[in-house]
């Protein structure tokens, strides 16, 4: 094997035959990744960052409109994964719509929760 030099170090090429999933299934394209990378990483956020909006009483009736339509989304992009990309879940398994229907009720149950606590801690802390 002949190694390439990039400054000072030095880089052994990868073999050809190296497989690239286990499974033996394309990559998916960079539509199903983002899709993927919504539902589990930034949906998410959003909604922390929303309840955590709601709570401090900043712009209350807009954070919590945009809460439930992230939940919606986070759920819409979860069953696009599932049904249009044939999506994974996040050990990596192929996901079903046993999967889907799982995380949609579980994310509305902690959601819901999650809500009415920053609904109860903006009241405790901005009492009218």
């Amino acid at each position: 094997m002949s190694k390439q030099d990039i400054g000072s170090f030095s880089i052994p090429p990868l073999p050809m035959n190296v497989p690239v999933m286990d499974r033996g299934e394309p990559l998916p394209g960079i539509s199903g990744t983002c899709i993927r990378m919504v539902w589990m990483v930034g949906g998410k956020t959003l909604l922390v960052l929303a309840a955590f909006f709601i709570m401090e009483n900043i712009y209350p009736l807009f954070m919590e409109i945009f809460y439930w339509l992230t939940v919606v989304a986070l759920i819409a992009a979860r069953y696009v994964d599932v049904a249009v990309f044939h999506g994974t879940t996040c050990s990596g398994e192929p996901s079903t719509m046993r999967h889907f229907y799982r995380y949609a009720i579980g994310l509305l149950i902690i959601a819901s929760a999650v809500f009415a606590v920053s609904i109860a801690v903006e009241h405790w802390l901005w009492p009218v």
